[in-house]
Formats: C-alpha cells, sequence, structure tokens
C-alpha cells in the first residue's frame, strides 16, 4: 500500500493524547533511529503488553539495546525469565531477575537507568525499583532499539509497545514515578525531563510504504525529518528534467533564462578527492554536464557554463550544508550561496555552455564519482529566487511548497521502497494515485499477465488503460490472443491516427474486426492518453458491441463489426505490450493503470478517466474490477518485473525488460525520481536540524492499533 496514514486530526488540538501504540509480531518486526548511545548516563522508558512466554534460556528487548561489543547481558532494557518459572517475563538487569510478571496482557511502565560512570543499573516496573545491579567493566555504547535489542533476531518482542522515550541521565525514583503517573502516559515534554529522544509510537507516526516514520517528538513540525543516504559506491538517483533550448523548463533563448537550484547534503566519513553530489546532465559519466556539484576535499565547487566556479573552504564531515545557485536572466550573472552567504559570482554573457546536456537530474552522483552523503530537500525553479535565499536556506528548515518549485525532493518524507528501488515523488504529486509507469521499447519488451478466466462467456467488459506513445508506427498494445482461432478473445492496435480492436468470434474464435477509427484521430506521441474499450455484447447493432472512449471521449466506430454475443472463452494469457503469438508491432512508449471489469463501464468512464486529484487518474479499486494493474508504482524487480494484480491474482510478468524500465512519469505527473542500487537501509532518520528520527522494518500498515495504556 503506498497511501500515507498520519496522526490523529482536530478542529482543537488537545494539549496531549495517546490514541495509537504499535504492536510488533515477535518474528522480524522492530523500529530503530540508527543511533547509540554517548559515553553518558543512559535510561530507558517504555510502556508494553504482552502474553508471550519463551524459555529461560532466551530474553526480549522492547525498548533499549545491546552495548556494541559486548554479549546479550549487557543488553539495557532486557527481558528474561527464570528456569523455576520459565513462563513469566520480568525485567532483568546482567543476571538479575525483577518480581512483576509482565506477560498477563496487562499494560505496564518499565524504566531502565544506567550511570555509565559506575555502571550501576536498575530496572523500574509500574514505578516501583526491582532490580539493582553492577554491569562489570563495559565502556561501550548501547545501540537504541524498538522490539528488539539492535543485535540479536532471538530478542524480537512480541506484543504492542507505546510512548519510548530515551534520556542522557539516569531518571530518579521521583521522575518514574512522574512519566508513570497513575497508570496513564504523562506528557513527558511538559515534565522537564529533557529526554534524547520520545517516541510517540503511533500517534506522531506516518506510514511510507513499507515503513513507518516515527520522529522524536521533538521533530514532529520540522519541513524535514528524514534524509536519504547515498554510500559513495554506486548509490544514485535520477529524474528526467528538460533544461535544454529546445524544451522543458527553461526559456529557449539562454539569455533569458531565470534559474534557482537548492539543496542540503552532509558528507558521511572521509572527505578525500573530488565526489559528485548532484548533476544536471545527459548521462554517466558525462563529462561536459549542463551543472555539476561537487565536494573537493575540504571544499565545494560547481561546474557551471563551462567551467568550475567559488571553490568553497571548511566543508567538514558529518555537518549539514545548504547549497543554492541562481542565475538572474537581467544580468547574466549566476550567483553562489553556502548557507545563504554568496561565495561566488559568474558572468555568463548571456550565452551558456553545455547547454544541450540539460536533460537529466542525478542526485549522489556528478561526472563519474560518487557521493559518501547525506542529502535532503531538493528543489529547482525556473525563476530566480535571489530574494528568498534566507527563506530557502533557513536552518530550522522551512517548506518551500509556497515558493512553487518546478520539482521539489523532500526525499526521506517522502520516499516509498519497492524493492529493489526508492521512488521519490516530485512533492506537488505526492498525493496522487499514480507517478510511475512502465515503459515498453517497441522491440520485445511485454508483460505477461496470465489467462484472466472471469472473462471468458461473459457478455460485457471493459478494458482500461493510459498509454504513451514513443513513436510514430503502429502498435500492439494489449489482449488475450494467439496464432490459432482457439487462442483468440480480444486485442487493441493504434497508430497515431486510429484505434482498432478485435475480438475473436463466440463460437469459433474466428478473428473479427469489431471497431476501427479509421485514421480520424490525432494522437501525438510523447502526450498521455486514456483508452477505455468497453464490449456489450447484447447491443442491437454489431457496430455498437464494441464501444471506444479517448480521453472521456466517444470514437466513432467506422466499420459494421460482428454480431459475438459473449467473450470466446480462452486459456491463452492476458499480456500487455505485445500481440500473443506474434513478435512484431510490439508498443513503443509508456503505458499505466492498466484494469479490466466483466462489466460494461460505460457510466463510469469519466471518473476512470480523471477521478483522481487535479483530474489524473483514480484508484480504481472501488470500481471493482477483476484485475488491476498500476504499473510501475507498486512494481518490483529481480530477474524480471513483477506487477502485482492489485484484486485478482493475476500479477503481470516481463519478459525482456530490465530496471531501467521503470520511469517517474504518469498521467499528470512528471518529474519523479528513481534510486538505484540503493535498498530499505538508504533512508535515514536525520536532516538539518533533526536527529534521532526512528523507521520501522518489515512493519505493515496494520501493525499500528488503538490499544493503549488506560
Amino acid at each position: 500500500m503506498s497511501g500515507v496514514v498520519g496522526p490523529r486530526l482536530s478542529s482543537i488540538p488537545p494539549t496531549f493524547f495517546n490514541d495509537y501504540s504499535f504492536e510488533f509480531d515477535g518474528i522480524s518486526e522492530y523500529a530503530q533511529p540508527s543511533t547509540q548511545t554517548s559515553t553518558e548516563d543512559t535510561s530507558f522508558s517504555c510502556w508494553i503488553k504482552t502474553t508471550e512466554t519463551f524459555v529461560y534460556t532466551d530474553s526480549r528487548c522492547a525498548f533499549g539495546g545491546r552495548a556494541s561489543v559486548n554479549g546479550g547481558n549487557y543488553t539495557l532494557g532486557r527481558l528474561g525469565s527464570a528456569f523455576s518459572s520459565p513462563n513469566d517475563m520480568k525485567v532483568r538487569c546482567f543476571n538479575t531477575l525483577g518480581t512483576t510478571k509482565l506477560n498477563d496482557d496487562m499494560w505496564h511502565h518499565i524504566v531502565f537507568t544506567h550511570d555509565f560512570t559506575t555502571k550501576e543499573t536498575k530496572a523500574y516496573v509500574d514505578g516501583n525499583l526491582e532490580v539493582t545491579v553492577t554491569f562489570p567493566a563495559n565502556s561501550n555504547l548501547f545501540n537504541v532499539a524498538i522490539g528488539w535489542n539492535g543485535f540479536a533476531s532471538s530478542t524480537f518482542f512480541e506484543g504492542s509497545i507505546d510512548e519510548c522515550a530515551w534520556f542522557t541521565s539516569v531518571l530518579t525514583p521521583s521522575d518514574i514515578n512522574t512519566i508513570y503517573g497513575t497508570g496513564i502516559p504523562n506528557d513527558i515534554s511538559s515534565l522537564n525531563l529533557n529526554p534524547e529522544a520520545w517516541y510517540r509510537m503511533g500517534d506522531n507516526s506516518i506510514y511510507k510504504s513499507p515503513q513507518w516514520l516515527l520522529p522524536s517528538n521533538e521533530n514532529k513540525d520540522k519541513a524535514s525529518n528524514y534524509s536519504m543516504s547515498f554510500d559513495g559506491t554506486n548509490d544514485y538517483m535520477i529524474t528526467p528534467l528538460d533544461g535544454t533550448s529546445t524544451g522543458g523548463i527553461l526559456s529557449v533563448t539562454d539569455s533569458d533564462i531565470d534559474l534557482t537550484i537548492s539543496f542540503w547534503f552532509k558528507m558521511i566519513g572521509g572527505l578525500g578527492g573530488q565526489k559528485g553530489i548532484m548533476q544536471w546532465g545527459n548521462a554517466l559519466p558525462d563529462g561536459t554536464p549542463f551543472i555539476l556539484f561537487q565536494q573537493e576535499s575540504s571544499a565545494f565547487r560547481i561546474f557551471v557554463d563551462g567551467g568550475y566556479r567559488g571553490l568553497s573552504s571548511n566543508i567538514t564531515s558529518d555537518t549539514w550544508y545548504n547549497i543554492i545557485l541562481t542565475r538572474t536572466a537581467s544580468t547574466n550573472i549566476w550567483e553562489g550561496y553556502l548557507n545563504g552567504i554568496s561565495w561566488f559570482t559568474h558572468d555568463d554573457g548571456g550565452t551558456i555552455s553545455n547547454r544541450i546536456s540539460a536533460t537529466d537530474i542525478y542526485l549522489g552522483v556528478g561526472y563519474i564519482t560518487y557521493s559518501n552523503a547525506n542529502i535532503d530537500e531538493v528543489a529547482i525553479w525556473n525563476s530566480d529566487q535571489s530574494a528568498n535565499v534566507s527563506t530557502i536556506s533557513s536552518n530550522p528548515l522551512n517548506d518551500l511548497t509556497s515558493l512553487n518549485p518546478i520539482v521539489y525532493y523532500k526525499m526521506g518524507e517522502n520516499a516509498t521502497f519497492k524493492d529493489p528501488q526508492w521512488l521519490i515523488p516530485n512533492n506537488e504529486n505526492k498525493d496522487k494515485v499514480s507517478n510511475y509507469s512502465m515503459s515498453f521499447d517497441g522491440t520485445d519488451d511485454y508483460i505477461d499477465c496470465g489467462n484472466i478466466s472471469a472473462l471468458n462467456g461473459v457478455t460485457t467488459a471493459t478494458w482500461s488503460c493510459w498509454i504513451k506513445r514513443g513513436g510514430t508506427s503502429a502498435y500492439y498494445l494489449m489482449g488475450s490472443w494467439g496464432t490459432t482461432n482457439a487462442d483468440k478473445q480480444f486485442f487493441s492496435y493504434t497508430t497515431n491516427q486510429q484505434i482498432l480492436v478485435y475480438l475473436g468470434d463466440s463460437t469459433t474464435g474466428a478473428q473479427r474486426l469489431m471497431f476501427n477509427s479509421n485514421n480520424l484521430l490525432t494522437i501525438t506521441t510523447g502526450t498521455w492518453y486514456h483508452l477505455a474499450i468497453v464490449y456489450n455484447g447484447s447491443e442491437a447493432s454489431d457496430a455498437d458491441k464494441i464501444k471506444v472512449y479517448l480521453d472521456n471521449t466517444p470514437i466513432t466506430n467506422q466499420t459494421t463489426g460482428y454480431n459475438i454475443p459473449s467473450l470466446h472463452s480462452v486459456t491463452t494469457n492476458f499480456e500487455i505490450g505485445k500481440l500473443g503469438g506474434y513478435t512484431t508491432n510490439e508498443f513503443n512508449g509508456n503505458i499505466d493503470e492498466v484494469a479490466v471489469w466483466g462489466t460494461d463501464q460505460s457510466s463510469n468512464i469519466s471518473f476512470i478517466c480523471s477521478g483522481g486529484t487535479g483530474g489524473t487518474p483514480p484508484d480504481l479499486s472501488s470500481l471493482n474490477p477483476i484485475s488491476y494493474w498500476k504499473m510501475g508504482d507498486d512494481s518490483t524487480f529481480s530477474t524480471n518485473w513483477t506487477v502485482p494484480d492489485q484484486i485478482g491474482g493475476n500479477d503481470g510478468t516481463s519478459t525482456n525488460m530490465d530496471i531501467n524500465d521503470r520511469v517517474g512519469d504518469a498521467p499528470g505527473s512528471s518529474g519523479n525520481t528513481v534510486s538505484f542500487n540503493m535498498d530499505i537501509n538508504d533512508r535515514v532518520g536525520n536532516a538539518p536540524d533533526s536527529e534521532n528520527n526512528a523507521l520501522s522494518y518489515n512493519m505493515v500498515l496494520s501493525g499500528r492499533t488503538s490499544d493503549v495504556p488506560t
């Protein structure tokens, strides 16, 4: 699921509410902020509810973590059981157990404290001290994790967890009783205890498939809490963005170009050598990019108008920086800003070198070098934003939506992961149903969706899809068809002027031309069109048995059709991008949002075409299609693409297609980026002026529950 689920909204926000916790399966579900405690005192506080039992030699951890080097005994937040009572889960510090049974299906508040200097460690249950021990010498740091100890899968916790708070101090008994209150969680932010991080769990969390984003409570209202991490080896993202003089987002004439580019970056680890952070170019490597942003040892420079400009100094590792580059048409001046302060200007004289290369935006790489960096809040305007530099570079960050950038990537905030790629939509597209389509090469690319047996013998049917033709030839689009009459049911065929639809005869399967628009249409290459084909075998006129709608407009049938009262029953597979049994005229271009019904959807064509956000494609699930393929938005790739059927069991499998065939272009949505060579761990809970934000792993949307301590 790619939708967003957020916190409760209210016309009069309460001062404190606790409506949701998270439920963990004890198998693989956990959350963590990818951080460790420091060389300081530590306390972990949380609420748990569980019925889990386990053998006394095992242990669990709801919130806390194991020391970075030592074994499981050095877990702060450990839960265990005794040999004499193995079914009773209790708090455990090193080898000492508490007294209260925790796995009684009741909510309990547990706190663990650790004095870094003396190693004295304590555990409290429901406000009462139950264990005091001194850890053996330990100078290591604790992981911070929710649902396990951050190391061992054997410690996964089964049950509900709520209100996790981490402190860089040893909480006193008074502090702990204040947090516990009357057995109902208190607002920790009002208690002057200054937690390092406080995870409200379900209450502040937002679901971005396949992860829950759990910001530390102090960060919940910030513009950004999550960035993307690039490994400096081969991680990168790409977005088609045309800035050439032959079209696209910029003025045709160089001298008329107003432009602003802004992003935040933080180098991770070493600073040696040249590392490309962002590039506007046409290939990797591109020796003559339009614009290149590059870290150079402990400095930063920008390649623009054919040369390097503005070598800055004092770039340090693990520090966030904002870069802004502007061009002002009235003066032909480029100006670079580092953290809002101008550091160079350049006059291009009205002619800009290498503009022919301005076809794609690359993040995490430039020229031939990759960057080991976090990148966040990338925005591009086809206007001069010099007057807004202070707003754009502000830290804490401002949301830039009101400044109307052409593209705006909030990176980790809006990203969804469809293995093996991150999909980050242009921010203006984040609420749209479709932002990604599949690209077909016109040679041998297609998707096989298996046999749709539910269409056999039906008297009504509808096929719907979006297409963007990539050439001017005639192309087969989709169908269930084969080389013998026994295999023929349906297929459609398009040229740049014509749509044709064929059915197999109800009895013999013989090929019948049911619809022909003749050469009366204009289907422009590179433009999205919605195509709906409706079959109704009960229509009195054979010419009306197939109706075709192009962008919600009915197209006149120029052929007489045939009397086909029901669809021919076949065992052939439904294929997208080709004609079954044949290898010629395969589709060249993009296809999106394919759906099939065993009913006449004529009355719903307007909604199917434009019922979504801003007139874009809607989610079609409510219309109960037999099968529905969202194409690029939900597909995953291994050797081939798997294109899930959102409704039925007819998942599609690609043939001859590769990782590059998912593209960030869909009807009414463009400028969306995709990653390459990145994985689920590359969204991180760190952004400018925001840290210690957690992410879930292996948890689903239904993991949030309304069962809370009361």
